[in-house]
């Protein structure tokens, strides 16, 4: 029996992961959502991965535009 991967999640771990560095609020939700719909399908904890790094990448993107920063 082959282990399934959790596509959806590996997703939004792959997204949370860029947003840190670039477009972090864009980047930030997609990978948040796409975390919480892997979630739904199958727990992983590339899901969870990716929804916590997706709110880290909303959380510098909000830090960024506090201080006057752009954002890209």
């Amino acid at each position: 029996m082959e282990k399934q991967t959790n596509g959806l999640g590996i997703a939004s771990m792959v997204t949370g992961i860029i947003s840190v560095f670039i477009f972090p609020l864009i980047l930030g939700v997609i990978s948040a959502l796409l975390g919480l719909v892997g979630l739904k399908h199958e727990k992983y904890g590339t899901a969870i991965a990716g929804i916590v790094l997706g709110i880290i990448g909303i959380a510098v993107a909000i830090f960024k535009l506090a201080n006057g920063m752009p954002t890209l």
